[in-house]
């Protein structure tokens, strides 16, 4: 194998995600998607009666339920030029002393005649009942495809180190790997090879928001990677390349090679 073919491999490595609208389609679930859409539209046309027989009672007994349907409304007061599904989330539950329940959590994107509106609806089904546990609207400029892409507008000198520190993992980490190719090794010499694209400590990194995190891996490979979920916000994750570090010193003390053993001298040899 060449090192250009592994250069994109691990390029393969590192770059993979997944964007594909089908997966959404896939998970969609019917008719609870068709139901929260609907309630969506009666409210924006001024209708709460549906939203209002479908919510959990402690929300109905909130004397501030009106002004919170009231504010839904509002983020939805323009016309909608299109609808589409951004997040789906279904989870059952099964318990011995109550009836089993299904809970969904979608998320839907609405473009609007000025901007776009992202709309949460939560529910839970049971006994062939549903309830409407949570519903909420935010308006915001742009799209999430356009909020959440990867791009240098409006990114501060934070996003070039993060991007500039990833780079140079990678870079450290094949060095490393193409060092321990060509450095003779006289046990395992593959798994050698293996370690040193596996780093520890992750740093993780929001593109969007510009916010850090912290998370402990014991191993973790490669050593700078990046994670997106369909609209949700790129994470750049690095990792101390354990490996790398590692083996480059082990190198400098040195690989020694163990002499065979001889078998031992019989009395006629001696």
């Amino acid at each position: 194998m060449t090192l250009r073919s592994i250069a994109l491999a691990l390029l393969c490595l590192v770059l993979w995600g997944c964007t594909d609208d089908a997966l959404l389609a896939k998970v969609e679930p019917h008719p609870q998607s068709e139901l929260a859409k609907s309630l969506v539209h009666e409210v924006q046309a001024g209708d709460y009666a549906h939203l209002k027989a479908l919510l959990n009672p402690q929300l109905t007994r909130d004397p501030a339920i009106d002004h919170s349907i009231d504010q839904f409304r509002q983020v939805l007061a323009q016309p909608i030029k299109s609808v589409k599904l951004v997040g789906a989330y279904t989870m059952a539950k099964f318990s011995t002393n109550e009836p089993k329940a299904t809970y969904y959590n979608l998320t839907y994107e609405y473009e609007l005649e000025k901007g776009w509106a992202v709309v949460n609806v939560q529910m839970v089904d049971s006994e062939g009942k549903t309830v409407v546990n949570t519903f909420h609207a935010g308006w915001q400029e742009r799209s999430l495809e356009a909020v959440n892409a990867f791009s240098f507008l409006s990114k501060g000198a934070k996003h070039r180190f993060v991007l500039v520190l990833a780079l140079a993992n990678l870079a450290l980490s094949f060095y490393a790997l193409v060092i321990c190719i060509r450095t003779p090794i006289p046990r395992k010499k593959w798994l050698w090879a293996l370690f040193t694209l596996t780093g520890s400590l992750a740093l993780t990194f929001n593109w969007t928001t510009g916010q850090f995190g912290y998370s402990f891996w014991l191993l973790h490979l490669p050593v700078s990677s990046w994670s997106s979920s369909l609209y949700s916000p790129i994470f750049i994750q690095v990792y101390f390349p354990l490996g790398a570090v590692w083996f480059l010193i082990r190198r400098r003390r040195g690989f020694e090679v163990q002499p065979p053993v001889s078998p031992p001298l019989t009395a006629q040899e001696t």
